[in-house]
């Protein structure tokens, strides 16, 4: 990656990692490209090679860059993760209960799947109901019943064609399963979401976006008392 020189007035090793920011955020090409040596951003930027240091793993925490052993300092795009951390500081500060959670859902899946149904191929109905199966044959195994259930969810919100939902879901991750885990130690609960999830591919077959929205809120509001809320 190509990286161009010059920094203001705050701390040094912020303003070199601000300054590398906006030239990764302004060059999507960049993507998976290798940052130039400790050496020589030390020399563009006219510092010390620990300044350096310190500014790439503030860009490590900003989930920009990835270090690898005897290799170098590659840029990365920040994947769920980083949001679900600061969600969760969030969660747990705010005390946050798993009700709210469980709202959110029902404003975002529902939508999710509308989005998805007119754009839904063959393969991604099979693909679908694929993960029924797995589920289904997953049944008594509690934490691969709960994989393959969130598997099912996150690839209708990838198939939504937005972006921010899939990446939004995959921050809930965490929390998702918390909210399910009571549902799928419940035979009958976990017989239950089977049962809905089906209904929603069935929907989702149809490329009827408000089949597949009721379809989505009807396994999510049946669901309610499943996840002991």
């Amino acid at each position: 990656m190509q990286v161009s020189f010059g920094l203001g007035r705050a701390n040094l090793y912020e303003q070199v990692a601000d300054s590398l920011e906006r030239q990764i955020l302004d060059n999507p090409a960049a993507l998976g490209s290798k940052l130039p040596s400790e050496q020589e951003l030390a020399h563009g930027f006219s510092v010390s090679r620990p300044v350096v240091r310190e500014a790439l793993k503030l860009l490590k925490e900003r989930r920009l860059v990835s270090v690898r052993n005897g290799e170098g300092v590659f840029v990365e795009k920040p994947d769920a993760g980083a949001l679900a951390s600061v969600l969760q500081r969030v969660v747990t500060m705010d005390s946050v209960d798993l009700t709210h959670v469980y709202g959110l859902r029902l404003v975002l899946e529902p939508a999710a799947c509308a989005l998805a149904a007119p754009r839904v191929s063959e393969t991604d109905l099979a693909q679908l109901s694929a993960l029924v199966a797995q589920t289904e044959a997953a049944r008594a195994d509690h934490a691969a019943r709960m994989e393959n259930d969130y598997a099912f969810h996150l690839r209708i919100a990838q198939l939504s064609g937005n972006p921010l939902i899939p990446y939004f879901l995959g921050s809930l991750r965490e929390l998702f399963f918390a909210l399910m885990e009571p549902a799928v130690a419940d035979p009958k609960g976990n017989d239950r979401g089977i049962k809905n999830h089906k209904l929603i591919v069935k929907a989702l077959a149809t490329g009827d976006a408000g089949a597949a929205r009721q379809a989505m809120h009807n396994h999510l509001t049946r669901c309610r008392a499943d996840y002991a809320l």
